[in-house]
């Protein structure tokens, strides 16, 4: 636990800390805007396409319209 609770590192989905709260014991992530599309990998891949809340997490694409 004490290990946990001394968390704070850059990581994949942005800064981890379990010192900053907003409450005890809790980690926020920043959150951006992605887009499942087709993939090269794997048959559909998530795309991030809005990082307005968090301008380090780069985007890749824009939004676009889903054709059905």
């Amino acid at each position: 636990m004490d290990a946990i609770a001394a968390t704070d590192y850059q990581s994949i989905v942005g800064p981890v800390s379990w010192k900053k709260g907003p409450v005890r014991n809790v980690s926020t992530t920043p959150l951006v805007g992605g887009q499942w599309v087709k993939g090269d990998k794997f048959r559909y891949e998530i795309k991030i396409a809005n990082n307005s809340a968090y301008p380090d997490i780069k985007t890749v694409k824009k939004f676009e319209p889903i054709a059905y």
